[in-house]
């Protein structure tokens, strides 16, 4: 979740949500009576024209009557308060559909500092561990930490021409081990990337590193390595966070040790409940279960994660009910 304005005086917070987790929170904070600005796509025939009518976007004002999360969108059902008055009409029923990535506001007449708190907390969760990105050529390389923006760019020249090429990596590795950066992304021409590549693997790295290929150099080639690579490895990084907590379910399981639980809900009611994990095609059938649930499970403060088809280890959690947990103790 991306925090972009927060208006105290109109009672407007504007966010960005990232990622299916920061749109389900946004389901919890949106509330009947609320106003939310964003946009909408509608077909609209008019008098003189035939057939079924035209698309439009546009951006409109809602009265909201209900917010759910679907699994994949946030859905905000209310009346128009304000829009194009050449396409629309104040009081008609529309519905905006959110996904990550889409800006929206929302206006309350009261905040309280429990929900203001409640989004500044989805936005330390989801935001994403920094990545050093390095722009590789025979020539020079050129490092910058990406987190949401790009800085800290930082030159490491290959000497002259008649310098040893592994000379030369062996520079630019040194550079690579001494970042605080644990996550890597490496681009460049394709040969060059994968020397670079045998060099470190034959060197030895505790950093997780990928690889690129970049036609681009210097910062235009980070810039284009971010377009092509980081923004996927920060996605891994939240894909290896919910399989992390899968395979510790399924140590617990295999275990027997009381932790594993098959029925988080009642987990949930109790307060003993410490990681929840929903399938997002269990969310998308269950709907308001799915948000009974998420709801019990978030105000015991257990962690929320949703899970993914392309997730390893998906099948088990759809094949045990699409709901699954972690206790924080041993029922005796």
């Amino acid at each position: 979740m991306r925090v972009l304005r927060v208006d105290r005086k109109r009672g407007m917070i504007e966010v960005v949500p990232e990622d299916e987790e920061d749109l389900w929170t946004l389901s919890l904070v949106i509330l009947p009576g609320d106003q939310v600005e964003g946009v909408v796509t509608r077909r609209i025939k008019r008098e003189d024209e035939r057939g079924s009518g035209r698309l439009f976007t546009f951006r409109v004002k809602l009265a909201v009557e209900g917010a759910e999360f679907t699994g994949s969108s946030l859905r905000i059902k209310g009346t128009i308060e304000e829009g194009p008055e050449d396409l629309v009409g104040k009081g008609k029923h529309q519905n905006m559909e959110v996904r990550p990535g889409e800006k929206l506001r929302i206006f309350k007449e009261e905040w309280s500092e429990a929900v203001v708190d409640e989004l500044r907390h989805a936005e330390e969760v989801s935001r994403a561990p920094p990545v050093l990105v390095v722009s590789l050529s025979d020539e020079d390389a050129t490092l910058a930490s990406y987190q949401r923006r790009l800085g800290g760019f930082r030159t490491v020249r290959r000497k002259s021409d008649e310098e040893n090429l592994r000379a030369f990596f062996g520079e630019v590795a040194k550079a690579v081990e001494d970042a605080p950066e644990e996550i890597v992304v490496v681009g460049g021409p394709s040969v060059i990337v994968d020397e670079f590549r045998k060099f470190l693997e034959e060197k030895g790295t505790e950093k997780r590193v990928s690889y690129v290929v970049s036609p681009l150099r210097g910062e235009k080639g980070v810039r284009d390595i971010v377009s092509k690579r980081a923004a996927h490895v920060v996605a891994d990084e939240r894909r290896r966070a919910v399989e992390g907590r899968l395979e510790e379910f399924l140590t617990h399981l295999a275990k027997g040790d009381g932790l594993a639980s098959l029925r988080p809900e009642e987990d949930a009611e109790t307060g003993n409940l410490e990681v929840l994990l929903v399938h997002e095609d269990w969310i998308k059938e269950n709907r308001k279960e799915a948000h009974r649930l998420m709801k019990a499970a978030h105000d015991v403060g257990a962690e929320v994660l949703l899970v993914k088809r392309d997730y390893e280890g998906e099948g088990i959690i759809r094949k045990l009910g699409g709901k699954i947990g972690i206790r924080r103790y041993v029922l005796h």
